[in-house]
C-alpha cells in the first residue's frame, strides 16, 4: 500500500483551507429509521469498543499509518483543528479517499468485516471502512458524536449497498462518500438513495422491518 506524499499533500492542505460555499441552512432529511439497542449491531460495538480502549487517533498521529501519511494526518490536524466544521469534513474525506479501496475478503480474510482507523490504514477496506476512518478523524478534530452518523444505503440506480458517513452541520446533512471527491448536501442525493440504518457511538437508528 503505497503511502501520502508530505508535499502534495501541503499544498492540498493549503487549497483545502479556502472555505466552502455557503449553503442554505435546511431541516435534517427525515426517515422511518428508529432508535434501536447498539448490542444488535456487533460489528460496530467492536470497532468502537476497541477505539474506546485503544484510540487509532492520538497526538503521534494514527496508528498504523505509513510515516508519510501519518505526517500528511499530523499537518492537517494542525491547519484544521479550529476551522469550521464543513472545512474539517472537506480535509477528512479528500485524505482518506486517497486510500485504495479493497473489498473485506481481501483486506481481512473476510465479509462483511467492519476495520478501526488502525486496521484501516495497515489493510485498507471497503465503504463502511472509509466511513469509519472519516467518523474518528472528525472526531479527534473536535466533531461530536451527535453530529454524524455512519449511514447505510441501498444506491437505487446502481442496485446495491453502501456505506457513507453524514455530518450535520446547521440543520443540514453532508454526505462524506468515498466515491465522490466533494462532500455534498444530503438532500441533493437523497432520492438515489433509501436510508437503511445510522449509528454512532451513543445510537443506532434501523428501518422497523430489519431484524
Amino acid at each position: 500500500m503505497s503511502g501520502l506524499s508530505l508535499l502534495p499533500f501541503l499544498a492540498l492542505a493549503l487549497l483545502l483551507f479556502c472555505p466552502l460555499q455557503a449553503c442554505t441552512p435546511r431541516q435534517p432529511v427525515q426517515s422511518t429509521l428508529r432508535a434501536a439497542p447498539l448490542t444488535d449491531f456487533a460489528k460496530w460495538e467492536r470497532v468502537r469498543d476497541s477505539e474506546l480502549q485503544r484510540p487509532s487517533f492520538s497526538d503521534k498521529g494514527i496508528a498504523g499509518a505509513s510515516e508519510s501519511a501519518n505526517a500528511g494526518w499530523l499537518l492537517l490536524e494542525e491547519c484544521f483543528a479550529q476551522a469550521a466544521l464543513l472545512d474539517k469534513a472537506r480535509a477528512v474525506n479528500s485524505f482518506f479517499n486517497r486510500m485504495p479501496y479493497k473489498e473485506d475478503l481481501e483486506a481481512f480474510g473476510t465479509e462483511e468485516y467492519w476495520a478501526t482507523p488502525e486496521e484501516f490504514m495497515r489493510h485498507c477496506g471497503d465503504c463502511e471502512d472509509f466511513a469509519i476512518a472519516k467518523y474518528y478523524a472528525l472526531k479527534r478534530l473536535g466533531v461530536r458524536a451527535e453530529q454524524m452518523r455512519i449511514t447505510g444505503v441501498w444506491n437505487m440506480r446502481k442496485n446495491e449497498g453502501h456505506s457513507v458517513l453524514l455530518v450535520l452541520d446547521n440543520d443540514r446533512l453532508y454526505i462524506l462518500d468515498n466515491v465522490f471527491k466533494q462532500v455534498q448536501p444530503f438532500d441533493e442525493l437523497a432520492h438515489e438513495y433509501r436510508l437503511i440504518y445510522h449509528v454512532n457511538e451513543n445510537t443506532l437508528w434501523r428501518r422497523p422491518d430489519k431484524s
